[in-house]
């Protein structure tokens, strides 16, 4: 039985475009603004080929995803794909709190890439540092206060700015290919194979904002019909943007010219093509961007927590309202994230973010096997889905091993308290009133 929360009270508000938005503002924000030129440093000149075959592996994970979400339509969107084929237990109440640590480990990715292209105005050059922070922190509390105010402004407002940036990336891209060298393009100087494999797992956090629009599912009108369609004209947008934006950065930019300014990589890239006003454009299209993914990231994340809390999987009240659109747990989502971007680096977040994902799709695609009587999916797409997830996950471990072993350990530890939690508190939640 679909779990069905306060919010499907509310009069169903968004079509497929605007669910589609939530799906792309959270995707652009974080596979081109925020990790482009993480990715760039580990594949070099081969990073579209990683966005494209990314891109093309997740679909088989969006195929399920579509699948479960019209069989079962559930603002907890994952939240309830697990409990109803795996049941209500200790490990998959732990993966729950994981795929809500997503969320906000999201938002604080996204608010870090918001940072770091505001604090390219020269307004904040004269204590980077401060300003920085200053900015990561007042983005967050921004959309946080546009959440409460509800979907249907929300959905409106992700529409607009959705269609702004992909107008931009779009010009951009065009532009950037006509003057583009396609020499530096060559597969004669790309990596070894390794390197593109490493960062696929990487670039596979590029198309996780997909997930954000099955928990809109109680407010999207018709959803069996309108919930798949979202999710793949979502996905299938992103992916063409990646790689047109892709070609066009490094057909102008020298891969250590990319790093160098891995921050801010895309602005920099339309420097020579459109000079300092397209150098601002992207600025401001980049604060747009991840401003609004930060947006749907709260929406999802909000709601993942609500499902969660009437599951007694976390306190009852986070699923009490604080407004007639928003909820405790929408507010522990967003002052979650601004406690832990205090506490981690861009590309820990990123591998972080990666994995958190990554082990939702594992146990999402192995919870679909055992309802495929129920959803009609075809099972050799569902173990494709499976297969490739688990990969994908263990490249990122291998990477996080060589590269980055404190990320290593953030990953276990926080694997660690999600079981620890759902398997001491989570039992005297359910026992209990609180």
């Amino acid at each position: 039985m679909v779990f069905r929360s306060q919010i499907m009270e509310k009069q169903r508000s968004l079509g497929v475009w605007a669910a589609a938005a939530l799906g792309v503002g959270s995707m652009v924000g974080a596979g081109i603004f925020s990790i482009f030129g993480t990715a760039s440093h580990i594949a070099g000149n081969a990073v579209y080929v990683s966005f494209g075959l990314a891109g093309f592996i997740i679909l088989f994970t969006v195929y399920s995803y579509a699948k479960l979400s019209t069989r079962f339509p559930s603002a907890g969107g994952p939240v309830e794909y697990i409990a109803v084929g795996l049941g209500e237990n200790v490990v998959t109440g732990a993966v729950h709190i994981i795929l809500w640590f997503g969320y906000i480990i999201g938002i604080a990715l996204f608010a870090k890439g918001f940072s770091n292209y505001a604090s390219t105005f020269p307004i904040f050059q004269s204590d980077l540092s401060f300003w920085k922070l200053v900015l990561e922190h007042a983005v967050i509390v921004f959309f946080l206060f546009l959440n409460f105010l509800g979907s249907k402004i929300l959905g409106r407002t992700e529409l607009y700015i959705v269609v702004f940036k992909v107008a931009v990336l779009f010009l951009f891209a065009i532009s950037g290919a006509i003057v583009a060298d396609f020499k530096m393009l060559s597969p004669e100087k790309f990596p070894e194979i390794n390197a593109v494999i490493y960062c696929i797992s990487i670039v596979y956090l590029a198309y996780m904002g997909f997930g954000v629009i099955t928990t809109s599912a109680e407010d999207i009108k018709d959803p069996r019909v309108n919930l798949p369609r979202a999710l793949y004209l979502s996905v299938i947008i992103v992916l063409v943007i990646y790689i047109l934006v892709s070609v066009a950065v490094l057909g102008n930019l020298s891969v250590p010219e990319i790093v160098k300014a891995k921050d801010y990589a895309l602005a920099e890239a339309c420097r020579p093509i459109l000079g300092h006003v397209g150098f601002v454009a992207i600025v401001i299209t980049a604060m747009i961007s991840t401003a609004s993914a930060i947006n749907a990231y709260l929406y999802g994340g909000g709601h993942v927590c609500v499902v969660m809390a009437e599951k007694k999987q976390l306190p009852r009240f986070m699923a009490k309202t604080l407004t007639s659109e928003g909820s405790y747990g929408l507010l522990f989502t967003g002052l979650l994230a601004i406690f832990f971007i205090n506490f981690a680096n861009l590309s820990e977040i990123a591998v972080l973010g990666a994995a958190t994902f990554m082990i939702v799709y594992v146990v999402v695609n192995i919870s679909h096997l055992k309802l495929i009587g129920e959803t009609g999916a075809n099972r050799g797409m569902i173990v494709i889905a499976l297969v490739t997830s688990i990969l994908a996950f263990l490249a990122l471990m291998i990477y996080s091993y060589e590269a980055s072993p404190r990320s290593l350990v953030i990953i276990f530890v926080m694997c660690l308290l999600s079981v620890g939690f759902e398997g001491v508190f989570g039992v005297m939640l359910k026992k209990s009133e609180i």
